[in-house]
C-alpha cells in the first residue's frame, strides 16, 4: 500500500538523488490536483440540489483536474505546463469565490494555499508573480463598479493579509530547503567523488596484484621448469645406459663375429623399448608444460601415479618412500593445475627430507572422498614445520631454504591455483606420522568440490 500511494503521487515517474527536490515538486502538485478534486466533489455535495454557477464550475474542474493528473504521469516535461494551468485556475476559482459567494463563504479560502505551493513549485521568483497576480485581481474586483460584492474591504486585506504570510512563510522554507539542499548536493558530490578516487585506486590496485600475480606464476612455471629439468635427467640417465651397453654389447659381438640375426634382433628389441620409454616421458613432461586450462572429468589416481612416476626417480635417488593408497574417484579437474600442485607439495617434502638424517625415509599420500568433496592428505616424517613460520608457509617469497636453492614461490603459487583455479582449499598441519608419536611430520591438505 506505501509502495502504490508513493508511485501515485510521484506520477509514476523514478527520480534519483539529484532529483530529490523536483520529486517533491510532483508530490505537492499531485496532492494539490487530488485536494483540488476532493473539494470540487465536496462544493457539488453541499450545493444539491439546486446547483449554482459556481457547482457548475467544479463540475467542468473535476475531468480537468483529473486529465492533469494523466499529463504528469505522461511526462516529466508536463510538469511546467500543468503547474501553470493549476495556477491560473486557481487565481479564476479564487476570484470566483469572491464575486459569486458571500462572506459567509471565506471558508472556501483554503484555496490560496496553492499559490503558496506554486512559490516552492516553480521557485520564489515565478511563484510570486503569481501570487501577485492573484492579489491584484482580488484588489481590482473589489474596486470594480460593475458588480457588486459581499466582502468587505477589511475582509478583503484579511484575505490579503493571509495570502502575504502564507507565502512568506512558504518562501522562507523554500529558501531554508534550497540551502540546505546545496550542501547536501556538495557533500554528496564530494563524496561521490571520493568514492570514484577509491574505485579508481582499488581498480590500480587490483590490476598491480593481478600483475605480481602473473609474474609469482611465471617465477614458480620456471622453477617448476627447472625441477622437471632435474626429473628428465633422473630418468633417462638409466635408460640411455641401458641402450649405450646393449650398442656397446652388439659392437663386442660384432668384433669377435659371435652374434647372429636372432640375438641381434632380441638386442634391438630390447632398444626400441627402451626408447619407447624415453618417449614416453617426454609426453608426460609436455602435458604438464601445456598452458591451457582443460577441465575435465579424470580418475584422480591415474593423475597422481603420472606424477608420482614423473619425480619417482628423483625420490629412488634420496632413498625416500613415496607411497600412494591408489583410492579412485572420477572428479572434474584441470588436470595440467592439479598437476603443478601436487609436484610441488612432493618436491617440498624431498627438499625436506633430503636435509633429515633418518633411518627411513617416507611420503605417504591418503585419498578421502565423500559426497562432497574429495580430500588428499600428503604427508611425510621429515619432523614438521617450525610453529612460528606455520602460518607463513604459503607467504609469496617465503622460504626456509638457501636462497639459491628455493625461490619462495610454490606454496604459494599452490594456494593460489587450489583456491582460484581448482576452487578448494590447501592448508597444512603438523602431524603425528601414520600415529607413531616418534615420528613427526608436516601434512598438507587438498580439498577439491566433486561437482
Amino acid at each position: 500500500m506505501k509502495n502504490f500511494i508513493l508511485n501515485y503521487i510521484n506520477s509514476g515517474h523514478i527520480f534519483t538523488f539529484h532529483e530529490q527536490i523536483e520529486k517533491r515538486k510532483f508530490q505537492l502538485l499531485n496532492m494539490a490536483l487530488m485536494v483540488g478534486i476532493l473539494a470540487f466533489i465536496r462544493g457539488i455535495v453541499f450545493a444539491l440540489p439546486d446547483l449554482t454557477l459556481l457547482a457548475y464550475v467544479e463540475i467542468i474542474g473535476i475531468p480537468l483536474f483529473f486529465t492533469m493528473l494523466y499529463l504528469l504521469r505522461k511526462q516529466k516535461r508536463n510538469f511546467v505546463l500543468v503547474a501553470n494551468i493549476m495556477a491560473f485556475l486557481v487565481i479564476l476559482v479564487f476570484d470566483s469565490l469572491i464575486l459569486f459567494t458571500d462572506a459567509s463563504d471565506i471558508k472556501f479560502a483554503w484555496i490560496f494555499i496553492f499559490l503558496s505551493i506554486y512559490t516552492f513549485i516553480k521557485g520564489t521568483k515565478k511563484g510570486l508573480k503569481w501570487i501577485g497576480i492573484l492579489v491584484i485581481t482580488i484588489i481590482l474586483l473589489k474596486l470594480q463598479s460593475f458588480y457588486l460584492i459581499s466582502y468587505s474591504n477589511y475582509q478583503i486585506a484579511y484575505i490579503i493579509f493571509l495570502i502575504v504570510i502564507a507565502t512568506g512563510l512558504t518562501s522562507f522554507y523554500l529558501f531554508h530547503i534550497e540551502k540546505n539542499f546545496e550542501l547536501i548536493l556538495k557533500q554528496q558530490n564530494e563524496l561521490e567523488k571520493f568514492n570514484q578516487q577509491l574505485e579508481d585506486r582499488v581498480a590500480y590496485e587490483v590490476e598491480k596484484n593481478k600483475e605480481k600475480d602473473a609474474l609469482i606464476y611465471q617465477q614458480a612455471k620456471m622453477a617448476s621448469m627447472g625441477e622437471m629439468i632435474g626429473n628428465i635427467a633422473h630418468q633417462w640417465r638409466q635408460p640411455l645406459n641401458a641402450i649405450n651397453i646393449t650398442i656397446a654389447s652388439i659392437q663386442v659381438d660384432l668384433m669377435f663375429e659371435e652374434i647372429d640375426s636372432k640375438k641381434l634382433d632380441e638386442e634391438l628389441q630390447k632398444i626400441s623399448k627402451t626408447t619407447l620409454f624415453l618417449s614416453e616421458t617426454i609426453d608426460n613432461f609436455r602435458n604438464y608444460f601445456k598452458s591451457e586450462q582443460h577441465i575435465e572429468k579424470l580418475n584422480i589416481a591415474t593423475i597422481i601415479n603420472d606424477n608420482i612416476n614423473i619425480i619417482k626417480s628423483n625420490f629412488d635417488t634420496s632413498f625416500i618412500t613415496l607411497e600412494y593408497d591408489n583410492i579412485e574417484c572420477h572428479v572434474d579437474i584441470a588436470k595440467n593445475e592439479f598437476s603443478q600442485v601436487l609436484i610441488n607439495i612432493l618436491n617440498n617434502a624431498k627438499d625436506i627430507l633430503d636435509t633429515k638424517e633418518l633411518s627411513s625415509k617416507n611420503v605417504y599420500i591418503k585419498t578421502v572422498v565423500n559426497s562432497e568433496y574429495l580430500t588428499l592428505k600428503i604427508s611425510d616424517n621429515a619432523g614438521g614445520v617450525p610453529d612460528e613460520i606455520l602460518n607463513h608457509i604459503f607467504d609469496p617469497y617465503f622460504t626456509t631454504k638457501e636462497k639459491t636453492q628455493g625461490t619462495g614461490i610454490g606454496l604459494y603459487m599452490s594456494k593460489e591455483i587450489v583456491s582460484k583455479q581448482l576452487h578448494g582449499t590447501l592448508s597444512v598441519k603438523n602431524i603425528e606420522f601414520h600415529g607413531n608419536n616418534e615420528e613427526k611430520g608436516a601434512e598438507f591438505t587438498i580439498t577439491l568440490p566433486l561437482s
